[in-house]
């Protein structure tokens, strides 16, 4: 298998999945419709079926490495309630797998997207990321389970997680670690939210999407990049501008 990004063809939004030559898949928002065509009765891509097709599964469990919401706007989470599955993951039943439901083993999530709610399907993302991080607040021994596993990016808002740093990656971080597998030729640069971020109110939570760069290396023992592709989810010109100014590491 070769390293890949399939990017989805869902009409808004941007849905795209990372696939790495070990299988590792790393899912970058959803938008996940239910019916097959439109309101002008146009057909619509089946993103469900291909996402299904193109995961691996576990003992049956269709899975994904790791899922990146940049943001909470409906068409980058629609669908997440319905498709993908909450809850502790030994509870995971026929019923759940009937439903062909996605198991994420590892979430990334900003706790700046909470401070401005929309719709059921962000509420729902920010509900199982929660219930994740009371694991790890609580230490319990589950806490680094598949299905359990949390990355926080960028910074607390309104919740307090200090207590949680070792799970956080901020703007110019370099990640390498994913589903707790290193890739020596795939990693990901970190670009936003930043922490100044948080304190302007005026702006919309398309501000504070998580911004970040796929790097992939022409092999695992090169320092040369094949690819950079950056993901930006709804990030504004302001937040553009600050990422602009921000010095980029290479390595």
């Amino acid at each position: 298998m070769k390293n890949e990004i399939k990017f989805y063809p869902v009409g808004n939004g941007d849905q795209s999945l990372i696939r790495l030559n070990d299988a590792t898949t790393i899912l970058i928002d959803c938008n996940i419709r239910e019916s097959a065509e439109d309101s002008s009765g146009n057909s619509i891509y089946d993103v469900q079926t291909d996402l299904l097709e193109s995961v691996q599964t576990r003992n049956g469990i269709p899975y994904v490495d790791v899922m990146i919401l940049s943001h909470g706007d409906q068409d980058y989470c629609r669908g997440f309630k319905k498709n993908f599955y909450q809850g502790d993951p030994a509870k995971y039943s026929e019923a759940n797998k009937n439903d062909k439901e996605i198991l994420i083993d590892e979430m990334w999530f900003s706790p700046m997207i909470a401070e401005k709610h929309t719709n059921d399907d962000e509420d729902a993302y920010q509900k199982e990321a929660e219930r994740r991080i009371d694991l790890h607040q609580k230490n319990i021994s589950s806490k680094n389970l598949p299905g359990n596993r949390i990355r926080i990016i960028g910074y607390d808002g309104n919740k307090d997680y200090s207590g949680l740093n070792h799970l956080r990656s901020i703007p110019g971080d370099i990640i390498k670690v994913f589903n707790q597998k290193e890739q020596p030729g795939f990693s990901i640069f970190i670009h936003a939210p930043f922490n100044e971020q948080l304190t302007d109110t005026e702006k919309d939570k398309n501000y504070t999407s998580i911004v970040f760069q796929a790097r992939f290396k022409k092999n695992s023992w090169s320092n040369e990049f094949a690819c950079l592709a950056m993901f930006g989810g709804d990030a504004d010109h302001y937040a553009w501008a600050m990422i602009f100014n921000t010095p980029v590491t290479f390595k």
